[in-house]
């Protein structure tokens, strides 16, 4: 018989703390385990939103778009915002109008795009 077939509760205690470990190391699971205070992470994305001059077409919190062909972005989860700023500032993607977009975040660094997408999610 193969020894570790000889105690199955084990591997499932295994196969269960793996599991949980993967959750508790994922920012947003963790995040929702323990209350902070983000208000200095948001307030830095709220100040690049602004000067990155995304509030001039997405609006306030990205929630009031200037044209209706803008995407609604306040509320998205903060890790597909972030993955769409830099794969448009990247050239990655290039449909609808990330043309405009991709001249505003040419300078955006991995870190604002972070910060910008933080904010974004919070409203």
């Amino acid at each position: 018989m193969n020894k570790y077939v000889k105690y199955p509760f084990l591997i499932c205690l295994f196969i269960l703390i793996g599991s949980l470990g993967v959750h508790l190391f994922s920012e947003d699971f963790a995040g929702k385990l323990r209350e902070e205070d983000y208000s200095e992470v948001l307030s830095k994305g709220e100040k690049l939103y602004k000067k990155k001059a995304c509030l001039s077409c997405h609006g306030k919190g990205g929630n009031n778009p200037q044209d209706n062909s803008y995407p609604l972005i306040g509320g998205q989860p903060k890790t597909y915002l972030k993955q769409q700023i830099i794969d448009i500032r990247d050239g990655s993607r290039s449909n609808g109008n990330t043309a405009i977009m991709s001249a505003s975040i040419q300078t955006v660094s991995d870190e604002e795009a972070y910060l910008i997408a933080f904010y974004l999610s919070k409203q």
